[in-house]
């Protein structure tokens, strides 16, 4: 689903602040309850975690992007 959570360790007042800027998270879940997974973007470009899921929990793919280009 579209416009997923922010992390957790940030303040209320970076959450809002960061959505303003044109932040935003995908998230997706198994039917099962199991994260599918987690995709972060800045204005259409990959920017941050991006990490996939199988229904067992296994991860399957995760890597770190600075608009749009793959750093981990």
């Amino acid at each position: 689903s579209k416009g997923g959570s922010l992390p957790q360790d940030l303040t209320e007042e970076e959450k809002v602040h960061l959505t303003k800027l044109g932040w935003s998270v995908d998230e997706h879940w198994h039917s099962n309850g199991q994260k599918s997974y987690e995709w972060n973007w800045f204005h259409g470009m990959k920017h941050g975690v991006f990490k996939h899921w199988e229904r067992d929990g296994t991860l399957t793919y995760d890597a770190e992007y600075l608009y749009g280009n793959k750093i981990k």
